[in-house]
């Protein structure tokens, strides 16, 4: 079910690089069996297609991603109510507030998670609104590259640069930030 408060998009950009697909349209049409979306809304879409592929009863799988991968249980705790239940799980996947932003990461958080876990990840924490520094570190968040501008997120599909770097070269868990 992931590391310890890892990003849905993380895991899924991680089960690409480990299966060694060429392209992100293969993962995507293997765990969704769909074309490339974002992976980033609060609560993307297509979480019940990837539950089904996934061992145990599909609603208690799907339950359990969007519980510890997704920005839902912040939106319920901050609204005062349960936002899904059962009988809606398969069709709830809208983004609850606002338009996306762009996607954060803790360069310190990337180089204790590879030491720690054997590979960086993207943090759920690191995702939230108004939030501009690492709850753990105290580094501000970066969301793109601080050599060539280069956002961290495409504007759809897989998100790898934790993993492979900026297209310029820079390897964002070597990043010393201040």
């Amino acid at each position: 079910m992931g590391f310890p408060d890892e990003l849905f998009a993380s895991r899924i950009s991680i089960y690409h690089i480990t299966r060694g697909h060429q392209t992100a349209q293969e993962t995507f049409q293997e765990l969704f069996d769909s074309g490339k979306f974002s992976l980033t809304h609060s609560v993307p879409q297509h979480i019940d297609r990837l539950a089904e592929r996934i061992p145990g009863e599909r609603v208690a799988v799907t339950e359990e991603i969007y519980r510890r991968s997704t920005l839902l249980p912040l939106f319920e705790l901050f609204g005062g109510r349960k936002l899904i239940d059962d009988s809606k799980l398969s069709s709830f996947h809208r983004r609850i507030v606002g338009n996306a932003r762009a996607t954060y990461v803790c360069p310190d958080c990337l180089r204790d998670d590879r030491r720690n876990f054997g590979t960086p990840y993207l943090h759920r924490s690191h995702q939230l609104p108004s939030s501009t520094c690492c709850w753990k570190h105290g580094t501000p968040l970066i969301d793109r590259c601080p050599e060539c501008r280069c956002p961290i997120e495409p504007p759809i599909g897989l998100i790898l640069a934790p993993w492979t770097g900026c297209h310029c070269g820079l390897q964002y868990h070597e990043l010393e930030i201040s």
